[in-house]
């Protein structure tokens, strides 16, 4: 049960770090940018971390978290069949029951993650996977006495670089951009044309 639980301790909080696109995009921009020691350094780093494949480690996470999560609550409901006594006089009643809300908190999210759903209903999708803010608030007390002590050592860095990639992307949507049409193409085709300097900015375009 342990090692399940540290498996989801540590998949749950580095799933946030393939959604960070703006530090993705940064990190890459830096790797690629010149032939110098540390952009090759970063080349290499990024071999082994499929940085180019965020979604795929998103989703790849995602199930390990599930499977973990499967071994952990098989592992305690087994210990508890063999010793209920002395499993409830260790752990009490609260790990039991903020287990199953975190279960029901996944089935939410993974069901509302489902391809099929995110096509049909992207609404559905997105106000269901951002219940993950509630699945990180009750795996911080998931644990007997009211307290998992170890989630924050794992969760803290990924989370504070997902809230500041939050941040700066609510700061650039209140970016005025200029378009310059926009057209009807097909009866679930619209085409949108904006204005290149006040989309990308200064800067203008960089490709990635």
């Amino acid at each position: 049960a342990k090692a399940f639980g540290a498996i989801i301790d540590l998949d749950s909080s580095l799933i946030l770090l393939p959604v960070c696109r703006t530090l993705i995009r940064i990190l890459y921009n830096r790797a690629s940018v010149d032939q110098g020691a540390c952009a090759k350094c970063m080349r290499v780093v990024f071999s082994f971390i499929p940085i180019d494949k965020a979604h795929w480690l998103h989703m790849t996470l995602a199930k390990l978290t599930l499977i973990a999560a499967i071994g952990h609550t098989m592992a305690h409901y087994i210990n508890y069949a063999l010793e209920p006594k002395h499993t409830l006089e260790r752990f009490g009643d609260w790990p039991f029951v903020s287990g199953i809300v975190l279960l029901v908190l996944m089935l939410m999210i993974y069901t509302g993650g489902l391809e099929d759903v995110k096509r049909t209903s992207f609404e559905t999708f997105w106000y269901s996977h951002h219940l993950f803010i509630f699945f990180f608030g009750v795996t911080l007390v998931h644990g007997a006495g009211g307290l998992n002590p170890n989630y924050y050592k794992y969760v803290t860095g990924p989370a504070f670089l997902y809230a500041l990639e939050r941040l700066y992307r609510a700061l650039r949507s209140f970016r005025e951009v200029s378009v310059v049409s926009a057209m009807c193409m097909e009866p679930r085709l619209v085409s949108v044309e904006m204005d290149k300097a006040s989309a990308f900015g200064s800067s203008g375009y960089r490709e990635g």
